[in-house]
């Protein structure tokens, strides 16, 4: 596996505030409400020095030039004045439930770039007229404007079957016999490589001397939408902006179906998980008593509330403890309840 010698984050400017974050953490919706105004910004995770990434940027050459320098000169400031103005906001997630969402995408929604290997992979359990007969229908899904497929609320009631075997192959050879493409696929922007690591030394080692300008959020944890305008008095554009979130069908399925594969799943997550309940815990974490025999937790009123959401979220039950690292390692314990789809 390869080791990036830089840190790459999609940063977005407002009121002083620079929001740094990553594929599958909230990237799409912040691009939409910044009206697509943001750059790629690469930190050297040991001498913390920047560079920037052009491609894919959707900026002007004056945009991406005011923002390349604003943003070098206050990471600058940041990193040698404790008065320094602005603040560097990086978003966080479960590595787990971030791997879950990156696999959605990568191999259920791509599916329908690939429909001549999946309608001979599918002649295998079906008849060729339904084989036929649901290529064709998915080839009208994905030409019709603003569609998801097959991300779907509905679905006639003939493809109920072939449909399920489509999104969730039961001979799933991505996880059985090729280990390269998983490992790459583990280590891409869209899954779990969220250099996780560079995030704890901001947060535990703190290099920089204005190390309270640098906020890490998780966006599980805590509400952006709400808290970003609120407490950091970012300015949205776009309050009903694009937000890429799949339908409890697929998002529950895919939990449930990967659950399975908790054997390969966990070790290979194992670091990032520590490394992300090190941070969640430093951050929301409040004990009434030092010490390990401390049993007595206490949360202020806003982290109580976002426990609650967290665990209901994620299925998991109310006697558990959030702040307890083998909550988050037996995650495939807590199945999403089973989700229909509305078939006519």
């Amino acid at each position: 596996m390869i080791i990036n010698s830089t840190v790459l984050f999609t940063a977005f400017y407002s009121n002083n505030c620079w929001i740094l974050t990553r594929q599958k953490i909230a990237s799409s919706w912040l691009i939409e409400q910044f009206n697509r105004i943001w750059i790629t910004v690469e930190i050297d995770p040991i001498s913390y020095d920047i560079s920037f990434d052009k491609r894919r940027l959707t900026v002007t050459d004056e945009q991406y030039d005011e923002l390349s320098h604003k943003f070098l000169s206050d990471w600058n400031e940041l990193k040698r004045n404790p008065s320094a103005e602005s603040h560097f906001i990086f978003l966080t997630k479960n590595p787990i439930h971030r791997f879950i969402s990156g696999w959605v995408q990568d191999n259920i929604m791509a599916k329908i770039h690939f429909l001549d290997e999946e309608h001979e992979r599918l002649l295998k359990y079906f008849d060729v007229e339904l084989v036929d007969k649901f290529i064709e229908f998915v080839k009208q899904q994905i030409n019709e404007p603003q569609n998801t497929f097959p991300d779907t609320p509905s679905l006639p009631v003939e493809f109920s079957n072939i449909y399920d075997e489509f999104c969730f192959p039961r001979n799933c050879d991505y996880f059985n016999t090729d280990i390269n493409t998983y490992v790459y696929h583990i280590s891409s922007d869209t899954h779990s490589k969220e250099v996780i690591y560079f995030l704890w030394q901001l947060l535990i080692t703190k290099p920089f001397v204005a190390n309270d300008n640098v906020h890490i959020i998780d966006i599980d944890l805590e509400n952006i939408k709400q808290i970003l305008p609120e407490k950091f008095n970012v300015d949205f554009k776009h309050e009903n902006a694009y937000s890429n979130t799949r339908g409890d069908y697929l998002r529950n399925k895919a939990y449930a179906y990967l659950s399975e594969q908790v054997g390969i799943l966990n070790p290979m997550l194992y670091a990032d998980l520590f490394i992300w309940f090190e941070l969640i815990r430093k951050i929301y974490f409040k004990d009434e008593f030092f010490g390990y025999c401390c049993e007595q937790r206490t949360y202020d009123m806003k982290t109580t509330k976002m426990v609650s959401d967290y665990k209901k979220k994620y299925n998991i039950p109310n006697d558990l403890d959030v702040f307890n690292i083998h909550t988050h390692i037996n995650w495939y314990r807590y199945l999403p309840p089973i989700t229909e789809l509305e078939y006519i």
